[in-house]
């Protein structure tokens, strides 16, 4: 048997763009997606993923959403 292979933390640009095109499955799926949306530029996908997990109870997504402030008014 094999398991599945870890997903990279998208620390790199590289990194963010392969973690954004992989679906997420799980909540730290989500969590990934959320960082490499963010280093990629794309914020308001990010506070959405984020938003989603916050909503959910999870700690880091709060978290994130404090740093991230209140939303932009477009």
């Amino acid at each position: 048997m094999s398991a599945a292979a870890p997903s990279p933390h998208p620390c790199t640009l590289l990194g963010a763009a392969r973690a954004a095109l992989e679906p997420a499955d799980s909540a730290q799926g989500q969590r990934l997606k959320a960082h490499a949306a963010g280093r990629l530029g794309y914020h308001h996908e990010a506070r959405r993923l984020w938003e989603e997990l916050a909503r959910a109870g999870d700690a880091e997504a709060l978290g994130q959403l404090a740093r991230l402030g209140a939303p932009q008014s477009s």
